[in-house]
């Protein structure tokens, strides 16, 4: 008989003293430790919305030091997707299974742990975008059946106390469908922990306190930038060259760490954030460095302290992590001549539907201050999924000059089922609210904005495999009375069932300028930033995909067209490569036009499950537009060992919003028990 299990079930941890086998055999499972394990077979069909097509276990136990899970998967041999050949690449082109966890019980520690039929896995964490512990995951395929098996040791799993939420999944790489465990009619998504069933009586051991880590690291660098790093927000500083240096994690309790860095190395830039799209508000880029991405989850978000924004520092203290029902957050970094700190204190109610935070930030630049603090409440009901909040913040010190301008409130309400949401909201900040560890697109701006969206479950005997649509509109008036900002946007999306999509979509925005800004507000002018688009793909999600997209409409002082194309395309199970082609034409309304165009080709190889590299090629012709003109050519190798220590070698940087001329090679020594990074 089939049920479903929803956020009011509870589930008994199953104990055992013994390790069962993890050979990644089918008999491993006849065991008597696999026996005893909790057993799970009730799967839902997310996507759409039915008895699964496929049958699917899994087993679950609590060992001594360690949490184990296995899965097995009833699918035909012929139909399983196990492309994949490294690790924590390419999560979602294969088949694969999941365990999640949140070991707070009240959404503040969320855990993912994902293995595919070839035994390539992945992990998330809410801790930290740069989760990487060594686990362990054993695949095999059978004839009508796939089998995975992990072992998770507690030292990776953050959490005092002694019921957690969990959720298994199972993702169909072909047919593009979802399995949970955890399933309600009214659930928007299978990893939401509050749709979680809760597990009890974890034992006590899983929440002990782990050892301290250090990760050393040595680094030799040669070429003409190789004292050239990126900073603050895409920015480039000349600093010394850092030839060793030290990241510390000393956990406090259970659910508490220490950070902390000394000379942090940001040599190796890694993720591509190169556009040469125009921007009509500042671009936000995203953050890569490993002191800020841990622990970021009990910081300040962007609103508040917007990490990007801090430049190259020489040291950094933090302290994060959960103390019972609160997640408490410190940090503080410093170089000469600056120091930037963020603080935040929640509380998150035992039922996840009351949050109440208070958070802070400070700029300090030689002589001047800048503090901003801010309070928040945020409530959703989670039978009638019913939302609410309000926050405000005020900025102070030397960098304000108008009192009481220099403010950020907003409200909102909403709710989101399963094929709709709506959410209403208005805002108000200040003319001189600007913090300087803050992203804020715009200032000076009152009013109330609405958006909303739409979307189907797809059919099995329909050649239509989901249609969506979305919707939002604000009007927000400036100090003087005048609408400072307008924007309306609508659009849809057709996917059929061979993946083929079809995207249009229309964006009407204008944006009112001053030659004199508050409190005068002399020279007004009104500009247009409206877009239509038109995009086709096919395949998306797969390991070959193509996609392609035009847009166009006035932008400012000038006519925009944009042209986007992306191929990817797996050429065996070791080598993968990704073209990508953009085209940017400026025709300014009073003269001529110019334009920019941007070309990546990048080879990706796998040498092993934890050995990768990479050559990738990117160039940027033209003039008049967003970025510097230059040719890139780089070399990438990166080898992770067993005890999770890597070596990486690197020419050019292909990453990097400029081409840097500089060699590296660079060792990361991993010293304790594993950091989890």
């Amino acid at each position: 008989m089939f049920a479903q299990v929803s956020a009011a079930t509870s589930l008994e941890a199953v104990t055992s003293k013994e390790k069962p086998p993890e050979t990644g055999s089918f008999n491993d499972l006849l065991s008597p430790t696999w026996q005893h394990a909790l057993r799970i077979s009730a799967f839902e069909d997310f996507t759409t919305r039915k008895r699964p097509s496929e049958a699917t276990e899994a087993y679950l136990i609590f060992g001594p030091d360690t949490v184990y899970c296995a899965f097995v998967s009833h699918q035909s041999s012929a139909s399983i997707t196990a492309n994949q050949t490294v690790n924590s690449v390419g999560l979602g082109l294969d088949d694969y299974v999941g365990l999640m966890f949140d070991t707070s019980g009240n959404g503040t520690n969320q855990y993912f742990f994902e293995a595919t039929p070839g035994g390539v896995r992945y992990q998330q964490a809410s801790e930290s975008t740069r989760y990487n512990p060594t686990w362990t995951a054993f695949a095999r395929i059978g004839d009508d059946q796939w089998l995975a098996e992990f072992a998770i040791p507690y030292r990776f799993l953050r959490g005092s106390g002694q019921q957690w939420r969990v959720n298994f999944v199972r993702w169909l790489a072909r047919p593009q469908q979802t399995y949970t465990f955890a399933y309600d009619p009214q659930m928007t998504s299978p990893y939401t922990e509050s749709w979680w069933p809760a597990i009890r009586h974890v034992p006590r051991i899983a929440s002990r306190v782990a050892r301290p880590t250090a990760e050393i690291y040595g680094l030799t660098s040669v070429g003409g930038d190789s004292r050239l790093f990126e900073g603050a927000a895409g920015q480039f500083a000349v600093s010394h060259t850092r030839a060793l240096g030290i990241d510390a994690k000393i956990p406090l309790s259970a659910g508490v760490n220490f950070d902390g860095t000394l000379n942090p190395d940001y040599s190796s830039v890694e993720n591509d954030q190169q556009v040469i799209s125009p921007q009509e508000f500042r671009y936000q880029y995203s953050e890569y460095r490993p002191f800020f991405t841990q622990g970021a989850n009990y910081l300040p978000g962007n609103e508040i302290f917007y990490s990007p924004s801090v430049g190259v520092f020489d040291h950094g203290e933090k302290i994060e992590g959960q103390v019972g029902h609160f997640g408490i957050g410190f940090l503080n970094v410093g170089a000469y001549g600056s120091a930037d700190r963020a603080y935040a204190l929640s509380y998150n109610a035992p039922n996840q539907e009351t949050s109440i935070s208070v958070y802070g930030a400070q700029a300090d630049r030689l002589a001047q201050t800048d503090t901003v603090a801010e309070l928040a409440l945020n409530n959703i009901n989670l039978a009638s999924q019913v939302s609410y909040g309000v926050g405000r913040a005020l900025e102070s010190g030397t960098m304000t000059s108008a009192v009481g301008e220099a403010s950020r409130s907003y409200a909102y309400v909403g709710v989101a089922k399963p094929n709709y949401s709506i959410q209403g909201a208005y805002y108000d900040i200040g003319p001189d609210y600007h913090p300087t560890d803050a992203y804020v697109p715009q200032s000076d701006i009152k009013g109330p904005s609405l958006s909303g969206s739409l979307s189907s479950t797809p059919s099995d005997d329909s050649f239509i495999r989901s249609a969506t649509a979305a919707a939002s509109v604000d009007r927000y008036l400036d100090g003087s009375g005048a609408v400072r900002e307008a924007d309306s946007n609508i659009s849809s999306t057709l996917t059929l069932h061979n993946l083929l999509a079809f995207t249009l979509a229309q964006s009407l925005s204008s944006l009112r300028l001053y030659q004199l800004a508050f409190p005068s507000y002399v020279g007004g002018l009104t500009l247009p930033y409206d877009q239509a688009t038109a995009a086709i793909s096919l395949r998306a999600g797969t390991p070959n995909t193509e996609s392609v997209s035009y847009s166009w409409g006035p932008f400012g002082a000038f006519y925009l067209q944009q042209f986007n194309a992306s191929i990817t395309h797996q050429l065996s199970r070791r080598y993968s490569v990704e073209f990508d082609y953009s085209d940017v034409r400026e025709r300014a309304f009073s003269s001529t036009s110019d334009g920019q165009s941007l070309q990546r080709l990048t080879l990706y190889g796998s040498l092993s499950r934890d050995e990768s590299l990479s050559i990738a090629y990117r160039a940027i012709e033209g003039a008049g537009g967003y970025a510097v003109p230059r040719t890139n050519l780089a070399f990438g190798y990166l080898r992770r060992f067993k005890n999770g220590s890597t070596l990486q070698a690197e020419a050019g940087s292909p990453a990097a919003p400029r081409t840097l001329q500089r060699y590296i090679l660079k060792y990361v020594l991993l010293v304790g028990s594993g950091s989890g990074e």
